[in-house]
């Protein structure tokens, strides 16, 4: 390896320049399709949440005079067991986002450099992640979910082509639902359904902060996302719901809108 390509690759292994949290998504990017597609909503809200958090960074980079307050905030965060036990990766996406955190603790008290360059840093790293978390949660082109239970996930949003095979029970509502989008299909947003059903409940939506897929969560005893309205559509794909159901506490609900 000669002086110039050592140095290139130094320079892509500074401190500065890792990309610990894009690193983390790019291991849950090796499940299954099955798998990710179970987990698909959590995914989503942990996608949110660190997409919040680049927002936070940016905005001080943009606006030096703005507090650095907001940067810790967004980064306190805490994956679902749902995501954490569902394979390898989101161990490494705990680790990078807790350095991540830690960092940005440290804003207040560190000299102008530094600042600009942890700033960068956290602000580069999830735009870095966003491509592939689109991909894990949105792109099941050529999968094999024939054996996959597809009851009670939100399937708006997903990227399909001829070689994905489905369910043979859903097959011909999934076509139907799906629009050519450049040389593939994608199954339309405007279908509401809930991702999860626990004993015959249903959930409060909360408002849309996800521009492309608009992710709608509640976490309870959190103030970062709230209810705002109550839901009125029954679900047209997925699961549907039993009569005169009632809501249950859970620490985790999702809802999708148009």
């Amino acid at each position: 390896m000669n002086t110039a390509a050592w140095l290139a690759y130094g320079s892509r292994h500074l401190p500065w320049r890792r990309r610990p949290v894009a690193a983390a998504v790019r291991t849950v990017a090796c499940w299954s399709a099955v798998t990710r597609l179970q987990a698909r909503g959590h995914l989503l809200w942990a996608a949110q949440l660190i997409a919040e958090a680049q927002r936070a960074a940016q905005g001080v980079l943009d606006d030096p005079d703005r507090s650095f307050a907001t940067v810790p905030e967004t980064l306190d965060i805490t994956l679902p067991p749902q995501v954490r036990d569902a394979g390898p990766g989101p161990e490494q996406l705990t680790v990078a986002l807790r350095q991540a955190h830690r960092d940005a603790g440290r804003l207040a008290t560190a000299p102008p450099r530094i600042i600009r360059r942890t700033l960068r840093r956290l602000a580069a790293d999830p735009t870095e992640a966003e491509t592939t978390f689109d991909r894990v949660c949105n792109d099941v082109r050529g999968a094999d979910l024939g054996t996959a239970d597809l009851t009670h996930l939100y399937l708006g949003g997903l990227r399909w082509d001829a070689a994905t095979q489905w369910p043979d029970a859903w097959r011909d509502r999934i076509r139907a639902a799906s629009d050519p989008v450049d040389g593939i299909h994608q199954i339309r947003d405007h279908l509401h359904t809930a991702s999860r059903w626990h004993g015959g409940t249903t959930r409060t939506p909360t408002p849309s902060l996800r521009s492309t897929v608009h992710l709608r969560a509640e976490i309870t005893g959190s103030d970062r996302m709230r209810p705002s309205e109550p839901n009125t559509t029954i679900p047209t794909l997925g699961a549907t719901p039993p009569p005169d159901v009632t809501p249950a506490p859970a620490a985790f609900a999702f809802w999708w809108t148009p």
